[in-house]
């Protein structure tokens, strides 16, 4: 996989309720060099339909989100696309979310506290 992505740009899939968070994390990766956004979603239902479309390489995906939640959707995601890598952006600090969202099978877990570059490090971590 790592050889694929040296050719190409990661495509990423921004899941974030937040509108201006999520603008936001689409305009700061969409400078990132070897990152694309390929798509947004404000709920977890939605990220989860835009991943069968999409094919993303990787999802930066809140963990609290209207309709479905982070950990569900990303329940979801693992088991149709187990290729896909879900790093999970949140503001929830318990040890009870946290292991949740690695149950499910999220790849790596950031608070939202992060640098920008924190981010784009992590994005080009899981896929390597």
């Amino acid at each position: 996989m790592a050889a694929a992505m040296s050719a190409a740009s990661i495509q990423v899939l921004v899941a974030e309720d937040n509108d201006l968070l999520r603008e936001g994390l689409v305009q700061f990766l969409s400078l990132c060099d070897g990152i694309e956004v390929t798509g947004e979603a404000a709920d977890g239902q939605e990220v989860v339909m835009l991943c069968e479309q999409l094919q993303p390489h990787v999802v930066l995906m809140d963990l609290s989100m209207p309709v479905m939640d982070g950990v569900e959707a990303t329940r979801i995601i693992h088991e149709r696309y187990p290729y896909i890598r879900i790093v999970i952006l949140t503001n929830s600090f318990g040890n009870s979310r946290r292991e949740a969202a690695f149950s499910a099978g999220a790849t790596a877990y950031l608070q939202k506290g992060i640098t920008v570059e924190g981010i784009a490090e992590t994005i080009r971590a899981v896929v390597m």
